[in-house]
């Protein structure tokens, strides 16, 4: 009895052990199904953030990419904008150029216009009526100015035996001494003439396309200042076919010395502002000379001798002159005319090329006296007559002042003075 309860106890023993058992595996399932549960939660909860994370940076690259791709756009317009504006702009600058060169251009046709009507007369002492500068107009030739000098003993010894070889023998009777002094004289005229036969004369307008820089000396009343207007009436009426300067620039220089102006081209731009109406005109001025379309026409440079002292004038001579050297170097393509008494000439302006003012030959004469009267009036052909028989009158008519007084008193009495005075 006491075994079968032993077995019986441990029989219970062994079916409470087993179930323990089964409940302690049952217990480990669920709870290694409950880790791996919970493992997969946490690993696809890991998963889904990593996803979360991927689409969000995923959204926020295409937002990022959106908003360069906006930006993008936005500067692209901006740059184009901008170089609308800019391209705009340049258009604007370009049509300001070119209405103010219109404008400047336009200027420059009407101060060419006034001024040739304002140097296109020309008015004697009391003249009643005013002379046409074109129709009257004789042109005075130029000449490079020589220095004037001895020939030597030799040169005239050598001279004289090429003219006259005979004279090389010796002289012992006063006659052949008399000879031979006259032979020497002629053997001087002839070389004075030879030296002069190489001395080139010039139109005024091809001396100054020739030296670019010129001064043209001359007497009183010898036609430099008519010479210097006729220059600035050519070329400001040129044909299309010449090459001259197109804008003369005519100065008279004792005006520019009023003034005060150290700079000529300042002067220069008030005169055409006050009396041509020419606003504005300094930069113009100075791109024109830059290109070597406008000349400088400069009128008595004897004139700027002034002042209450011969120190004054000296010194507003030396000023005029150190402006015109600085010019002539600044405008290198700029053609340079400038007239001077001969009396009043004192050098300083070694890059001009002086030239002096000749005196009107038989040729000439006639051809002023024909354009004085013209050619159907017979006072032409009687004042012709009057100078021709007249040595005096004659030699006084070939400076072109004297002539015009001589045509303005026979024009009014028909006769010349000296013949009045025979009466």
């Amino acid at each position: 009895m006491s075994l079968s309860c032993s077995w019986r106890a441990s029989g219970e023993y062994l079916a409470l052990d087993g179930a323990s058992v089964v409940t302690a595996l049952g217990g480990l399932l669920v709870a290694m199904i409950a880790a791996t549960v919970a493992l997969f939660q946490v690993q696809r909860a890991q998963n889904l953030e990593r996803e979360k994370i991927r689409l969000e940076t995923a959204a926020q690259m295409r937002l990022k990419e959106q908003e360069w791709e906006h930006e993008r756009h936005l500067t692209e317009r901006e740059r184009r904008r901008a170089d609308r504006e800019a391209e705009q702009e340049r258009e604007r600058a370009a049509e300001w150029v070119a209405a103010r060169r219109s404008t400047l251009d336009a200027g420059a046709a009407a101060y060419c216009g006034r001024m040739v009507q304002g140097l296109s007369t020309l008015r004697i002492l009391d003249m009643s009526r005013p002379l046409r500068l074109e129709r009257l107009y004789v042109q005075v030739g130029v000449q490079e100015q020589q220095p004037l000098r001895f020939l030597s003993a030799d040169e005239v010894d050598r001279r004289t035996r090429r003219l006259a070889p005979d004279l090389t023998r010796p002289y012992r009777e006063a006659s052949a001494e008399q000879e031979h002094k006259r032979r020497r004289a002629e053997a001087r005229e002839a070389a004075a003439e030879a030296h002069a036969a190489t001395v080139h004369t010039y139109a005024p307008i091809d001396a100054l396309q020739r030296y670019r820089r010129i001064v043209v000396v001359g007497d009183p009343g010898a036609g430099k200042t008519t010479m210097l207007r006729h220059l600035a009436l050519r070329m400001a009426t040129q044909a299309e076919h010449e090459t001259l300067p197109e804008l003369p620039a005519y100065v008279e220089l004792f005006r520019f010395v009023e003034s005060g102006h150290e700079s000529l081209l300042d002067h220069l731009a008030e005169q055409w502002a006050e009396q041509y109406g020419f606003e504005d005109a300094r930069d113009y001025m100075v791109e024109k000379l830059t290109d070597g379309s406008a000349a400088l026409l400069l009128d008595g440079l004897d004139e700027v001798l002034g002042g209450e002292s011969a120190q004054e004038a000296e010194s507003a001579y030396r000023r005029v002159t150190a402006e015109l050297a600085r010019l002539a170097s600044r405008f290198p393509r700029a053609p340079i005319a400038a007239t001077c008494r001969r009396q009043g000439w004192r050098g300083g302006l070694p890059q001009f090329q002086v030239l002096e003012a000749l005196d009107f030959e038989w040729p000439q004469i006639e051809t002023f006296v024909a354009n004085w009267f013209g050619a159907a009036d017979r006072r032409r052909a009687g004042l012709v007559r009057a100078l021709s028989a007249n040595g005096r009158l004659q030699t006084l008519a070939a400076n072109p002042l004297l002539l015009s007084l001589i045509a303005i008193v026979y024009e009014r009495d028909l006769e010349l003075p000296e013949r009045q005075r025979r009466r």
